[in-house]
C-alpha cells in the first residue's frame, strides 16, 4: 500500500511539475521578454563562378558563418531584432568556358550589421487550441518569418581575376547594404532557454563580393543556413 502510494504521489508530483511548466511557458510568451542568443552554421554563395542556376548548384562552396544577436519581443506576434554575423563565402571557377576551372576562385569575409523584423507564425490550425497563446497545454515550438535590411563591410579577396597591370589576382575591401529575408523555428528546451534554426536569404547591393562581375546576375547572393540557442528574460508587461 505504501509503495502504491509514494506512487501516486511522484505521478502527481510530475503532473504538477509539467502543468506549472506549460502554465510558465505561457505566461512568458505573453511577455515583452528578451532573447540574447548566438548561431553557428554555413553561409552558401550565388554569383559569377558557382551557383547562379539550379541546374549548377555546387554544395562545395558552403563555408562558415557565426551570428550573435540580442531580441525583444514588442507585440503578441512581433519581435525587433538587432543581429551581428560574420560570413565567408568562397568557391572554385565553376565555369565551364573558363581557362581557370577547377581553381580557387576567390575567399571573401563579410561582417554585417542587421536591424530585423520577426513574425511569429505559431502553430497549425490543428493544433490551435494547444498554442503558445493559449492557455492549454503549451506549444514550444514556433515557426516565424524574419524580414530587414543591413549593412556590411567585406574583405575580398579574388585568386584568378587578371588586373588592368597584368597582375593576377586582386584584394581590397568593400562596403554596401543587403536585404534580407527568411525562416526560421524555435524550441522552448526550458523556461528560459530556446534552440533555433534559422535559414536568412540575404541580397547585397554589390556585384563584386567575388572580386568579379556577374554575367547573369545583377548582384551577389549569399544565404546563411544556422543554428543556435538563445536565453530568455521574461518580460515585466503583459500582452493581450
Amino acid at each position: 500500500m505504501k509503495k502504491i502510494l509514494l506512487l501516486l504521489t511522484f505521478c502527481l508530483a510530475v503532473h504538477l511539475g509539467f502543468a506549472q511548466s506549460h502554465r510558465t511557458l505561457n505566461l512568458i510568451e505573453k511577455t515583452n521578454y528578451t532573447l540574447i542568443g548566438g548561431n553557428i552554421g554555413g553561409a552558401y554563395y550565388s554569383g559569377q563562378y558557382a551557383n547562379q542556376a539550379f541546374s549548377t548548384i555546387d554544395l562545395g562552396s558552403i563555408r562558415p558563418s557565426l551570428s550573435g544577436y540580442i531580441q525583444t519581443k514588442f507585440a503578441k506576434r512581433w519581435h525587433f531584432r538587432f543581429q551581428g554575423t560574420w560570413a565567408q563565402i568562397g568557391s572554385k571557377d565553376n565555369l565551364s568556358s573558363s581557362e581557370n576551372f577547377g581553381k580557387a576562385a576567390f575567399r571573401t569575409n563579410i561582417f554585417d550589421f542587421t536591424p530585423m523584423m520577426i513574425f511569429d507564425i505559431g502553430v497549425n490550425k490543428k493544433n490551435k487550441s494547444r498554442g503558445a497563446y493559449k492557455n492549454r497545454k503549451s506549444n514550444h515550438w514556433n515557426w516565424y518569418l524574419m524580414a530587414g535590411t543591413g549593412l556590411f563591410a567585406a574583405k575580398v579577396n579574388n585568386y584568378i581575376e587578371e588586373q588592368a597591370n597584368g597582375n593576377i589576382g586582386s584584394s581590397y575591401y568593400k562596403v554596401g547594404g543587403t536585404l534580407n529575408g527568411g525562416l526560421g523555428v524555435r524550441y522552448a528546451l526550458k523556461e528560459r532557454w530556446i534552440l533555433n534554426a534559422e535559414a536568412l536569404f540575404r541580397m547585397s547591393t554589390s556585384d563584386d563580393l567575388d572580386g568579379a562581375k556577374n554575367n547573369l546576375l545583377p548582384v551577389d547572393f549569399y544565404v546563411t543556413g544556422q543554428i543556435g540557442v538563445a536565453y530568455r528574460i521574461p518580460g515585466r508587461r503583459f500582452m493581450r
